[in-house]
């Protein structure tokens, strides 16, 4: 079972995700189990062959390819979640197959500190000593969230599915020069940041989540910037809010409005 999960921003921007229920959680983690499972047989295969091969000429040859097969299933079992929810932005092939993602509490992508805390902690939840009292932490919170989760205040939800996306216009050169006009202000980097993740998720929520977040986004950039709205779509709106402020030509060299 999915429940709602807000975030309030300091802006007053309420954005709602899906949280990823126990289910969805053990099946996302049963696959990884497997994967990983089979690049640690995979590696231990090569290993050992590599090792007889070696012995065969070299006994301090074959310790030391033993040696490097230790350190390969370490640095894998131990890096696996770590690298892959630092290339897929919160997503294992166990969470892509299922629709999840990790992010942080407060709706921002997963950061590196907060990915090796979660993923570090991990081990811990799954030692023979502590693994009931990690799975029975899930229990007590809504958001069904690990140790690894409540250290690294971080949270698994749903990708929603995708819905027809709005077809990007990406202002000209000259349309930029035309807006700089206009500006007088810039977002602060949190709510620069707060648009840049929705216009990359625009084409993953439903229709009403999108023009709802879309709307308020917009107001805020509009307030912020002085960069009428017009009749634009708020992802296109949006998307030329950060092409203006990523020019720094397109900013005040004072007067600028602060947050």
């Amino acid at each position: 079972m999915d429940d709602a999960y807000l975030v309030s921003t300091p802006e007053n921007i309420e954005l709602e995700y899906a949280t990823a229920g126990l289910g969805a959680r053990f099946l996302a983690a049963l696959i990884d189990s497997l994967v990983l499972a089979i690049l640690l047989l995979i590696i231990t295969t090569a290993g050992t062959a590599v090792a007889v091969a070696s012995g065969e000429v070299s006994g301090t040859a074959s310790i030391a390819v033993g040696a490097l097969t230790v350190l390969a299933l370490f640095a894998t079992l131990f890096g696996y979640y770590i690298l892959f929810e630092a290339i897929w932005k919160g997503q294992t092939p166990g969470k892509r197959t299922l629709g999840l993602r990790v992010m942080r509490d407060d709706g921002l992508p997963l950061n590196f500190q907060a990915n090796v805390i979660r993923n570090l902690i991990r081990f811990f939840d799954l030692l023979p000593g502590t693994y009931a009292f990690g799975v029975t932490a899930m229990f007590f919170n809504k958001q069904w969230k690990r140790l690894g989760d409540m250290a690294a205040g971080t949270i698994v939800v749903r990708d929603e599915t995708p819905q027809p996306p709005v077809q990007l216009r990406l202002p000209s050169p000259e349309q930029l020069q035309q807006f700089e006009s206009y500006v007088h202000g810039r977002l602060s980097q949190r709510e620069y940041e707060l648009v840049r993740e929705y216009v990359a998720r625009s084409g993953t929520l439903s229709l009403g989540a999108s023009d709802r977040v879309g709307q308020r986004l917009s107001r805020l950039a509009e307030s912020r910037t002085g960069l009428p709205r017009g009749n634009a779509a708020p992802v296109n709106y949006l998307v030329t809010i950060l092409a203006l402020q990523s020019n720094r030509n397109a900013l005040p060299k004072s007067g600028s409005q602060q947050p």
